[in-house]
């Protein structure tokens, strides 16, 4: 048991001076409250925020669009602790043919004494790989797996017709409501002219409900994020890709003005997944891995230059995602988990807690 002393906690949208008690969950806050059987952290003048739940992380690695050599490998816990990410979701990405998802599976569960881990089945391709041989029996028997990953739009992707979107979508929803877990549809949004269509075609054609849905990289492109307002005012779910240059913020400010709502909306990281860009023709012009502390850094900039985005911004990459996950995550109250992040006076991140475990950065 843990006690912070007096530390500048960012509880329902407002920083406020209080003790925070924790184990592994958060025990109580308040004011001057009994150290008797806690170890005590001076906290005074340090900020506290819950941590991030990254729903869209390579942490077993990713890319080869440019061959081999540009294949990214697996990450340690430190990697994530250190960019404050206390949960992460990990999948395959463009290539579902050479890597593995029993690989992905065990490296969660190598992360999992230090982060809270779990994983879509699937990948880029329609139907995609799976580990029992059924995308229902993945959801069903094997506790990490909270959905499934596919791709549209893409010229990676597989393009599949209605019937198998729907067999995918119909089958991932019936295992999540037999297991009791959100059933994700995690979907990469490429710059295809089609964007968003095949949803569409798929709730106005069922009744798969559109919440079923997560697109994520909606901000690639104006014209896709623009087509992600429809999206969004239909109920369905967007995350933005996290980008330390600014185009996350006002992707957020864009989509607030247009009358999306911030409960719809969530930030990734895509951390330590390919960033390859391709010329009119297809071909490979380059490629970079995503960074696993984009969101972090945004943080810190957004502290530091103050505005009215840092409680739509703390909703995104805490709350939100949590919520869609179906944890008691992402807020720093009585019964959550304790995971949080701890920033000096300086605003650098010095500690990381998850679920009550402190870990010095």
């Amino acid at each position: 048991m843990y006690v912070l002393k007096k530390a500048k906690l960012y509880s329902t949208g407002k920083f406020l001076e209080r003790d925070l008690l924790f184990s592994t969950i958060v025990e109580d806050i308040g004011k001057n409250l009994d150290t008797k059987y806690s170890k005590i952290m001076v906290a005074e003048g340090m900020t506290v925020i819950p941590g991030f739940v990254d729903l869209h992380n390579h942490f077993n690695g990713a890319g080869g669009e440019g061959g081999p050599n540009t294949r990214s490998i697996p990450l340690n816990s430190s990697s994530l602790i250190g960019s404050g990410i206390t949960t992460a979701v990990g999948l395959l990405g463009t290539d579902g043919f050479t890597r593995s998802l029993t690989d992905l599976l065990l490296q969660a569960r190598k992360l999992k004494s230090d982060v809270d881990t779990f994983i879509y089945s699937g990948s880029y391709q329609v139907p995609g790989p799976t580990m029992t041989g059924s995308l229902a029996k993945d959801i069903i028997l094997i506790p990490e797996v909270v959905g499934v990953k596919i791709a549209l739009s893409d010229h990676r992707s597989s393009y599949p017709d209605r019937a198998s979107l729907i067999r995918t979508v119909t089958e991932t929803r019936v295992s999540s409501i037999l297991a009791g877990k959100p059933g994700i549809i995690m979907t990469h949004m490429g710059t295809g002219k089609l964007r968003f269509e095949p949803i569409f075609d798929v709730v106005e054609n069922t009744d798969i409900p559109i919440t079923q849905f997560v697109p994520t990289h909606i901000d690639r492109n104006k014209e896709l994020l623009t087509a992600s307002v429809e999206f969004a005012k239909k109920g369905g779910f967007l995350d933005l890709t996290a980008n330390i240059r600014g185009k996350t913020l006002e992707s957020i400010r864009y989509l607030i003005s247009k009358g999306v709502k911030i409960e719809n909306i969530t930030i990734s990281t895509d951390g330590n997944g390919s960033f390859p860009s391709f010329d009119k023709d297809g071909r490979l012009l380059n490629i970079r891995i995503a960074p696993t502390d984009a969101i972090l850094k945004i943080f810190v900039s957004l502290m530091k230059q103050g505005g009215d985005l840092l409680n739509y911004f703390m909703k995104a990459v805490s709350e939100n995602p949590a919520s869609r996950l179906k944890l008691k995550k992402g807020k720093i109250e009585k019964g959550y988990d304790a995971d949080f992040l701890i920033f000096d006076d300086s605003l650098h991140l010095k500690y990381v807690v998850s679920r009550g475990k402190v870990h010095t950065i």
